[in-house]
């Protein structure tokens, strides 16, 4: 009995050694491959703006415009019936949201717009997006657009 817990106990204490060494090589090849530097998570913004293009690229990239009706648009030029609304990733660090919530936020202006029945035109960045999650997010707001109509 005494000879059967003795060969349980050397049992986990091989098994708990040889996951600490394959934990410390994972480790080793992640450091190897810079995957272990911690990168802070993107910022986005919105801005509103007279044409989808008219927004620099100073800030890192448009990736999906919407266009409002003047009431309901933050700040237009006089004399225009409509403003467009324009996501942009802000490589500065400086942006108000992160993805979810900046998909949130157009989710929500989508949804708005086909309540009141108002013509939803868009322009999307598809080839903007940086990542998979942001390539995503440009096809989920699209698809958004598309079911309102």
């Amino acid at each position: 009995m005494i000879l059967a817990v003795l060969a349980a106990a050397l049992l986990l204490l091989l098994a708990s050694g040889w996951l600490a060494y394959q934990n410390s090589r994972l480790i080793a090849g992640r450091k190897a491959n810079g995957a272990a530097v911690h990168m802070p998570p993107r910022r986005y913004s919105v801005f509103s703006q007279a044409t989808p293009s008219q927004m620099a690229d100073s800030l890192g990239g448009s990736l999906f415009s919407l266009r409002l009706p003047m009431e309901s648009a933050a700040s237009v030029t006089e004399g225009q019936e409509y403003s467009w609304v324009t996501l942009c990733r802000d490589d500065t660090g400086q942006g108000e949201m992160l993805l979810p919530d900046a998909q949130r936020y157009m989710l929500n202006r989508i949804r708005q717009l086909a309540s009141q029945e108002q013509p939803i035109e868009y322009v999307a960045f598809v080839e903007a997006g940086v990542s998979d999650l942001e390539q995503e997010l440009i096809l989920n707001l699209e698809k958004a657009v598309k079911e309102a109509v």
